[in-house]
């Protein structure tokens, strides 16, 4: 656009200079908002891990819209205790499983 305005086809509107610093104030905003969403987009992905490429860890493959799952670090919680928490709440599957990191 500056060469444009400049060098290859210069054309006085109204008494403006050739190259108008106000003219190109509201595409600079645009394009600082812009790359501003897509920057941050890109970091929220590569933080949390969830970048293309990258394989998701699966517990269960029942695990959808209408069935989670509750999943605890036994180093974390004494494991007798949270089966009975669990069983008090109905639960409807209590299960263990051992993840390989």
């Amino acid at each position: 656009m500056t060469w444009i305005f400049t060098k290859d086809w210069p054309i006085i509107f109204g008494g403006k200079p050739y190259w108008a610093v106000p003219s190109f104030i509201p595409i600079t905003f645009e394009l600082t908002v812009l790359f501003a969403a897509i920057g941050m987009t890109v970091s929220f992905y590569v933080v949390s891990g969830m970048g293309f490429g990258v394989e998701n860890f699966i517990l269960d493959e029942r695990i959808s819209d209408d069935k989670f799952c509750l999943a605890f670090d036994k180093s974390e919680v004494d494991e007798n205790e949270a089966k009975e928490f669990l069983k008090s709440t109905n639960a409807d599957e209590i299960h263990e499983k051992i993840v390989k990191s």
